[in-house]
């Protein structure tokens, strides 16, 4: 398989997907599960956002070539 084919990962309830200030080299869709968006303030993670199947997340540093400007932990067992 290519790097450039989808791959499915799995990852296990509180697994942490990325972290802002990381590479952005992929973006992810949900297939099954939930993953919570999270975002430093003032030094405190809070969770702007919890997303569910078919979402997709982490497509900005694809967009704009920067590195996570978010955080993202999976909610529960997700692929």
């Amino acid at each position: 398989m290519s790097n450039d084919e989808p791959q499915r990962k799995q990852f296990d309830a509180g697994a942490r997907i990325f972290s802002a200030g990381d590479a952005s080299d992929l973006c992810y869709q949900i297939f099954s599960g939930s993953v919570k968006i999270l975002l430093d303030v003032k030094g405190v993670e809070r969770v702007v956002a919890t997303l569910g199947p078919g979402e997709v997340f982490g497509e900005m540093g694809i967009i704009d070539d920067g590195p996570r400007s978010a955080s993202a932990v999976a909610a529960d067992d997700t692929v």
